[in-house]
């Protein structure tokens, strides 16, 4: 896993993705996005998994967004843009 703000776990048919940066109101930053693809592939290519269940950490927001923090270092120039 690229970052621990993302949590992957397969119950049975079930794949749960957890959004986890209740900090940030579960603010999603770029290393969050390259794990929700990680995640979605690895589920993608379960056999077992029949339902995703997509979750925020905490208790007061599911995903405020994009993290417009990290956006100075990781969107600072036209191609990461």
């Amino acid at each position: 896993m690229l970052t621990e703000k993302m949590i992957a776990e397969k119950r049975g048919a079930v794949g749960i993705m957890t959004f986890n940066n209740p900090e940030r109101f579960n603010a999603v930053s770029m290393d969050m996005w390259e794990g929700v693809a990680e995640i979605l592939a690895d589920f993608g290519s379960d056999d077992a998994i029949r339902v995703v269940v997509v979750t925020g950490a905490g208790n007061k927001a599911f995903v405020s967004g994009a993290d417009i923090s990290k956006f100075e270092d990781e969107r600072s120039s036209q191609e990461a843009v």
